[in-house]
């Protein structure tokens, strides 16, 4: 029997999920690390025991109290804008929703989320996937109708059991009507309760010709937040289609990343920071390791290429910018959305996003400052229409 050695856990993992561990940690005495363990051909191996792991904790060996392997099936809300804003999408909904759940892992559980007026249960959780399917064809739009969109948002998040790993929300919205019942503090907990939870958020965002991206803006965050996917789609179109099916590879992907890992639980040493990095290896030969703090797989995203490498035009600084905005280097994202600024300063795409860095730092004048230029430059993009949206939101 050997033992393989990982190295030492590091990258970005969200400040807000790291306070609430170590809080946990600190009352419970116990932290616990998500290690995947694959044989030579790849594949999981799925039958160790907790006598099998050996962790250290920030350099120091620890006995682990536990092993649990994590194999639930993935569980998706698909959560639908119903209301007077999707008129313009009705038939694209109707025909290529059902593909979106038929690409799905034929084991998850769905279910249906409506939003005109206030969000509705329209199908519970079920593995049926032909339940989902039946509604879906009688899908249609509640005109003059607002949605309920950031409660349908709550009332998901809310719903799920304690013990539910890394739920998801396919998120479908449109830059159309919404009740906009949302305040600083309650769009705080709500991200920290989705944090906590695990929860994966993806969006596809359709745009209106007089949308006023509430919907979307709040879309665009919670899923960067999240780790999730995000996309959009300037107006009614097949292009509807090839995003649905984008969003359903990526559930996929990282529901496929995120199967057969193992929950080792063990005391951390005395006097150690709890969320300090561990190294992990397994009594058995020819296998590979990979260890997370809180079993989510990064989102897939373009590298961030070296300055000397990238051209000079605007869009691909921007594109780089959108990189490292991804990978959660918010200080090296404003840097390259400025330097795209800076080459065009009508161009609204980097304004908007400087507005969402400064945003996601906390500086709230910055972030107004940007997102007013944003609405000045081009009112009527979706970029500028969310800028506007959520200029109105802060205080």
């Amino acid at each position: 029997m050997s033992n393989e050695r990982f190295g030492r856990l590091c990258g970005v993992v969200l400040a807000v999920f790291l306070a609430a561990g170590g809080a946990r940690a600190a009352q419970a005495q116990e932290v616990e690390r998500f290690v995947k363990v694959l044989d030579r051909e790849g594949e999981p191996v799925t039958d160790l025991g907790a006598g099998d792991f050996t962790i250290e904790h920030d350099g120091v060996g620890v006995e682990v109290a536990r092993v649990d392997l994590i194999d639930q099936p993935l569980r998706v809300a698909l959560i639908v804008d119903d209301a007077d804003g999707a008129a313009p999408f009705f038939r694209y909904l109707r025909d290529f929703l059902p593909e979106f759940v038929r690409a799905l892992p034929e084991d998850s559980e769905v279910g249906l989320v409506l939003l005109s007026g206030r969000p509705r249960l329209i199908v519970d959780f079920t593995d049926d996937h032909g339940e989902v399917l039946d509604q879906l064809a009688r899908f249609f739009v509640e005109e003059d109708r607002a949605a309920g969109f950031f409660a349908g948002l709550e009332e998901t998040v809310n719903r799920w059991d304690d013990d539910r790993r890394w739920p998801v929300l396919a998120v479908v919205t449109t830059d159309g009507p919404a009740q906009r019942t949302l305040t600083d503090g309650r769009y705080k907990a709500f991200v920290e309760r989705a944090v906590e939870r695990g929860v994966i958020i993806h969006a596809l965002g359709l745009f209106t010709t007089s949308g006023q991206g509430f919907q979307t803006g709040i879309a665009s965050d919670v899923t960067r937040i999240t780790g999730g996917w995000y996309d959009t789609v300037a107006g009614p179109s097949q292009s509807i289609s090839e995003r649905l099916a984008e969003m359903a590879a990526e559930i996929s992907r990282q529901y496929a990343d995120m199967r057969n890992q193992y929950a080792v639980a063990y005391v951390p040493p005395p006097g150690t920071d709890p969320d300090a990095g561990i190294s992990a290896a397994v009594r058995r030969g020819g296998v590979r390791l990979s260890i997370s703090a809180n079993g989510r797989p990064r989102p897939a995203a373009p590298a961030v290429a070296a300055a000397g490498d990238v051209g000079n035009s605007r869009e691909e600084l921007f594109n780089q910018g959108e990189a490292a905005f991804a990978a959660g280097d918010s200080a090296q994202a404003a840097d390259w959305y400025q330097k795209a600024h800076d080459r065009d300063q009508d161009w609204v795409k980097p304004l908007f996003k400087l507005g969402l860095v400064s945003l996601n730092v906390g500086d709230m004048e910055a972030a107004k400052r940007w997102f007013g230029q944003a609405v000045e430059a081009d009112a009527g993009s979706p970029e500028g229409a969310q800028a506007a949206a959520i200029l109105i939101s802060l205080p």
